[in-house]
C-alpha cells in the first residue's frame, strides 16, 4: 500500500515535470511563441500546418523535389 502511494507521488511529479516550461530570462519571446505555436500543432495532430511552416522557410522547388523523391521511395 505504501509502495503504491509512493508510485502514484513519482507518476504525478513525473506528468507534472512534462508540463513545465522553461523560460530563461533573456530568452528570444519571439523565438518562444514559435515554439508554443509548434507545440500546440504537434499535440493537436495538424501535420498539414507543420509540413506549411517548415515549407515556406524553404525553396518551394527544393521541398517539391524532396517530395516527389519520397513519394518514388514509398516515404509518403
Amino acid at each position: 500500500m505504501r509502495l503504491m502511494s509512493i508510485l502514484a507521488i513519482a507518476a504525478a511529479l513525473a506528468v507534472a515535470g512534462c508540463q513545465y516550461s522553461a523560460r530563461v530570462t533573456g530568452s528570444n519571446d519571439e523565438l518562444n511563441q514559435q515554439a508554443d505555436t509548434i507545440y500546440e500543432e504537434l499535440l493537436a495532430g495538424d501535420d498539414a500546418a507543420i509540413v506549411a511552416r517548415m515549407s515556406s522557410e524553404n525553396d518551394p522547388q527544393r521541398v517539391a523535389q524532396a517530395a516527389a523523391d519520397a513519394a518514388r521511395h514509398g516515404r509518403l
